[in-house]
């Protein structure tokens, strides 16, 4: 991982974590940078990290992808839509993932963020919702 992934997972953690709002959807400690074994349901997910150079070099500005990942035991898919839709509501905010990243001293900026796909789907086997989303966040050095 790059010095601006890891500084942008960071600030996601954060903002994710720090917002009352989808601590109140999840419970309080359900939101994971990877989902520890036996966590408690429903819970968010900070999946893979994927990142990649904008043009030839790093130092010319990254694109990464950042894939999010929630887990309802719930009768219905609401649940995990809602939670999901708040997580990607903060993530898709530039401002807000901007803030955030700038507290992580990491000399990188937020150039663009959008959500590039989103599923909601049943897990018949082990009796839960799964939604999942993906983000393109796009990062340049600063100075």
């Amino acid at each position: 991982m790059t010095d601006a992934s890891l500084a942008l997972r960071g600030a996601a953690f954060a903002l994710l974590s720090g917002d009352a709002d989808l601590v109140a959807l999840t419970g309080a400690q359900r939101i994971h940078d990877g989902a520890p074994r036996g966590a408690a349901f429903p819970h968010l997910v900070i999946g893979a990290i994927e990142s990649r150079p904008l043009l030839a070099l790093a130092e010319d500005g990254e694109e990464h992808r950042l894939d999010l990942a929630v887990f309802s035991r719930a009768d219905s898919r609401d649940e995990a839509s809602r939670i999901l839709s708040r997580a990607v509501s903060l993530l898709a905010d530039r401002a807000g993932v901007a803030a955030a990243l700038a507290t992580q001293a990491s000399g990188h900026a937020l150039v663009a963020t959008r959500l590039v796909e989103r599923r909601i789907e049943r897990l018949p086997q082990a009796r839960l919702w799964r939604a999942r989303a993906r983000l393109r966040l796009v990062t340049e050095p600063l100075g």
